[in-house]
């Protein structure tokens, strides 16, 4: 028996980008609130962060068509930031799973 996946979770894609002129700040160019399944990432998923020398503090899932198609940087989700630092194939075809780490 399968089972329905629940994207009960609410987060915001963003597009970050250099600013013009003399600022070093980056800029939000897009913004996007989606529907997600935010969790805790798995062992294999930590390993495979860290042995590529990066940290995956959470893992959200999110519907390919809301995520494709935009060079999305980081997401939102309970008011802090996370940069998007490795972009995986869900459970099915129509799931994208994100690996976020903490920016601050």
């Amino acid at each position: 028996m399968r089972t329905a996946m629940t994207l009960k979770d609410r987060i915001i894609l963003r597009r970050r980008e250099d600013a013009f002129g003399h600022s070093s700040e980056k800029i939000i160019a897009a913004e996007k609130e989606v529907c997600a399944s935010v969790s805790l990432p798995g062992l294999s998923s930590q390993a495979s962060s860290e042995s590529a020398g990066k940290r995956s503090d959470l893992t959200a899932l999110v519907w390919r068509r809301e995520f494709d198609g935009n060079a999305f940087t980081h997401a939102v989700t309970g008011g802090i930031e996370y940069r998007i630092n490795g972009v995986g194939a869900g459970s099915n075809d129509l799931l994208v799973r994100l690996s976020l780490e903490r920016t601050t």
